[in-house]
């Protein structure tokens, strides 16, 4: 999972970029070359509120390594299975883009 978060950040870099490219445009070619990017800060908030979902995620695995073996301390599992959910359903976007794996695809969700 560690793969699909650093593979998820560079995707997010990318479209980072492509807003910050989208300045150089004039409205009306911004609005025929890329309609719905007008609103370049919502885009940019929405980037990095994933940063901060995968950042958090991040977390989530370094303190199941550190504490793993605590059965007490690790009892809640059901956060970071959720917490693992989302990323992979953050990466469905971009399942056709190079780089994505199968392997990456959420699982059904347990009813």
């Amino acid at each position: 999972m560690r793969e699909l978060v650093k593979w998820l950040h560079e995707q997010l870099d990318g479209e980072a970029e492509d807003v910050e490219e989208s300045r150089a445009l004039s409205p009306d070619d911004l609005h025929w070359a890329m309609p719905g990017w007008l609103h370049r800060r919502r885009l940019m908030a929405e980037i990095e509120a994933k940063r901060q979902i995968l950042d958090a995620y991040v977390r989530e695995l370094e303190d199941y390594e550190q504490y793993k073996d605590d059965a007490h301390v690790w009892a809640s599992s059901r956060e970071s299975d959720t917490l693992e959910r989302v990323v992979r359903l953050l990466a469905v976007p971009y399942a056709e883009d190079p780089g994505y794996r199968d392997e990456w695809r959420p699982v059904p969700a347990d009813d």
